[in-house]
């Protein structure tokens, strides 16, 4: 399995996994001394939009405003991405091993949405 996730083909992938995992340790050392990197990187990227807009209310919307997604830390964001990134490609290349300049773009794409 460790070959599967070292492959050539597998490597942004792997990278952006074992990324997520690196932040999550540093997290947890983070809680145990006092520090929080989610809290420096708010700090660090302290932009606020507020954008006024009508969006129709009901079906994904809602479930969306539900959850709060507008109010994620940056780092949350991040996180997610990366590790959706990372599944998708994993993902992808398991079920059938493509060149990256194909799988990529699809898993950003993927990623992002």
């Amino acid at each position: 399995m460790l070959t599967f996730f070292l492959a050539d083909f597998n490597l942004p992938y792997s990278f952006a996994l074992a990324l997520v995992i690196g932040i999550a340790c540093l997290e947890g050392i983070g809680l145990l001394i006092g520090l929080s990197i989610a809290a420096f990187i708010d700090e660090l990227f302290s932009i606020d939009f507020n954008i006024d807009s009508e969006l129709p209310t009901g079906g994904l919307s809602a479930i969306l405003g539900w959850l709060f997604l507008h109010q994620l830390p940056l780092l949350v964001w991040l996180l997610l991405f990366l590790c959706s990134f990372g599944m998708v490609g994993v993902t992808l290349n398991y079920l059938i091993v493509l060149p990256l300049l194909l799988t990529v773009p699809v898993s950003i794409v993927l990623g992002y949405s």
